[in-house]
């Protein structure tokens, strides 16, 4: 048989979801006031903690952070402790000046743990990026963005601003906002690579570029700037810089799967089926928890390829991981038909 004839979904995932878009996870059932854990004394210090996911969304259901004195005995009670509410976003206020440490946990994620010094009237916020549980730990990449130590809580509640304008389709309003936030604080990189999202929207493609580069300057083991830059790249069929990113993105986090997967994408895109396959192949020894797809990409590749028996291995390698996905009924239908083609074929006169 003709294993072209049974390719499944070929180039469908040019519609992939960019980072642009901020999806909500879940409905919102606690408003940010009820969320957030901030107490209310005369103690001067206060830490803003902005938990996100690998690909630097919202962090996902309920998340856990809790603060400890630096050196308290394992098995204590925490200082403080609350969850973070549904933009990702937790607060402690009243420190008094000292050493802490700050403990976060979400189900199917790695702990996160840091160390952070508290001046008198210090005002602080520090970014976390979670990993899946099931990626490699340890293997480089940075999950908390130490250029957020010390935002100033008046760039803090510019960029929330300028967030819920973004969420509610402003960008123009959220463009305002982002750009006061970095009046206060320049270094930024969340409000810097929002800036850039909030540019993209309005098509001011060289404005935004020039913000994402600004933040992998910033921070260059933060992973959103890289893949919007080369999402929006690709989206002007720029795939040389966009491959180029890529490349510099996935040196920057050799742990993350996106990088290698998108590149593989953009090589499938152009017909380079064995770069594409070397590049999905690279990007599936890293963690893939959050892109599934890449699956389906490499069995589409497979097709290409005429390798029928690795195509099928994807489709059930993508079932594996996620039965219920978006793709999992096209998948078993195809997985279906392809078994019934090889019956039949051994059915036929000199067949096996």
């Amino acid at each position: 048989m003709k294993s072209a004839s049974i390719g499944l979904l070929a180039g469908c995932l040019l519609a992939w979801p960019s980072l642009a878009q901020s999806p909500e996870r879940g409905p919102d059932r606690f408003n940010r006031q009820q969320m957030s854990f901030a107490d209310h004394n005369d103690a001067s210090g206060s830490l803003a903690i902005h938990v996100v996911d690998p690909s630097g969304r919202e962090a996902p259901g309920m998340v856990h952070v809790e603060l400890f004195r630096a050196g308290q005995e394992p098995g204590r009670a925490p200082q403080k402790d609350g969850y973070c509410n549904a933009s990702g976003y937790c607060s402690f206020s009243g420190l008094s000046p000292g050493s802490y440490s700050v403990a976060v946990s979400a189900a199917g994620y790695l702990p996160q743990r840091f160390d952070i010094d508290m001046l008198h009237a210090d005002q602080r916020q520090v970014t976390v990026q979670l990993r899946r549980a099931s990626g490699n730990a340890g293997s480089g990449g940075a999950t908390v963005s130490l250029q957020q130590l010390g935002v100033p809580e008046k760039a803090r509640r510019k960029f929330e601003k300028g967030y819920g304008l973004f969420q509610h389709n402003d960008y123009k309003g959220a463009v305002k906002q982002f750009q006061e936030a970095l009046e206060v604080d320049p270094n930024y990189v969340i409000a810097q690579n929002h800036l850039g999202l909030a540019w993209w929207k309005l098509e001011a493609f060289d404005d935004a570029g020039q913000w994402f580069e600004t933040a992998i300057r910033t921070d260059p083991k933060f992973m959103p700037p890289y893949l919007n830059l080369a999402k929006m790249l690709t989206q002007r069929k720029d795939f040389t810089r966009a491959a180029a990113v890529l490349k510099q993105a996935s040196e920057a986090a050799p742990y993350q799967g996106e990088p290698l997967f998108l590149l593989g994408k953009i090589q499938y895109d152009l017909g380079y089926y064995d770069r594409a396959e070397l590049a999905l192949a690279q990007a599936l020894k890293r963690d893939t928890s959050e892109i599934p797809e890449v699956h389906v990409l490499l069995a589409d590749v497979y097709v290409r390829l005429h390798q029928t028996a690795r195509m099928a291995e994807q489709w059930e390698a993508y079932l594996a991981v996620a039965p219920k996905g978006i793709y999992a009924k096209a998948v078993r239908e195809r997985l279906a038909k392809l078994k019934q083609q090889e019956t039949a074929q051994n059915k036929a006169p000199g067949g096996e």
